[in-house]
């Protein structure tokens, strides 16, 4: 490993019950039910990808609006509370004593993952932004992490992703990155089977990483 790339929302902080509060939130508003179909089709994707999918799974509703909502929502959720991972400043801390460099690979926009960084403290951890909304295809395509290891300067099997989405593994897979799975529930997808390491939480990944030493 000479690079590590990390998802944000539900892998560096506890954000991803935002996204998920707001999808009810907005439902309700709307006047429909989210099902769990419905939330396997948006999750772990970002942006124009998000809006296709609502679409496609309620044509009656204004699949925009509703994901600006959730999308706002969740943005104000962060604004007010922002909390780290079990073990997210420990793995840092890490690998930056090991000289491993560091990257962002996220749905959200830059400017958000500029914020939230700032407001945890992290930015001085990271050398590397990029936001799945400025690229071509959002996870799991691996368009998002293949301008990680650019702007790493490194390729992609040199470099270790963390995600906590059954997309966001599928996209570092295809990226032909390692892939490291630190779920936000006890349910993994049967389709990852094989493709990553999994651990609860990043405690549990140092442990790991020592062993590869």
């Amino acid at each position: 490993m000479k690079g590590a790339i990390f998802d944000k929302d539900g892998t560096l902080f506890d954000s991803e019950k935002y996204y998920n509060e707001g999808w009810y939130v907005m439902a309700e508003r709307m006047g429909f039910e989210v099902t769990q179909a419905f939330i396997d089709a948006i999750w772990g994707r970002s942006g124009q990808d998000q809006i296709d999918r609502i679409h496609a799974m309620k044509p009656e509703i204004d699949a925009y609006a509703y994901w600006k909502g959730y999308t706002d929502y969740a943005v104000e959720k962060m604004r007010e509370t922002l909390e780290l991972k079990p073990g997210v400043i420990e793995i840092l801390e890490y690998l930056k004593t090991r000289g491993i460099p560091c990257a962002i690979a996220s749905g959200g926009s830059t400017s958000l993952i500029r914020e939230n960084l700032e407001k945890a403290g992290l930015t001085a951890y990271f050398s590397g932004i990029a936001s799945a909304v400025e690229v071509s295809h959002s996870k799991p395509h691996p368009d998002v992490f293949y301008e990680a290891c650019r702007q790493l300067k490194l390729s992609p099997e040199d470099c270790i992703v963390f995600e906590d989405s059954t997309n966001g593994i599928l996209g570092a897979c295809a990226a032909g990155c390692k892939a490291v799975l630190i779920p936000e529930t006890d349910t993994i997808d049967p389709c990852l089977e094989g493709k990553c390491e999994v651990f609860k939480d990043f405690f549990e990944v140092i442990e790991w990483l020592k062993t590869q030493e």
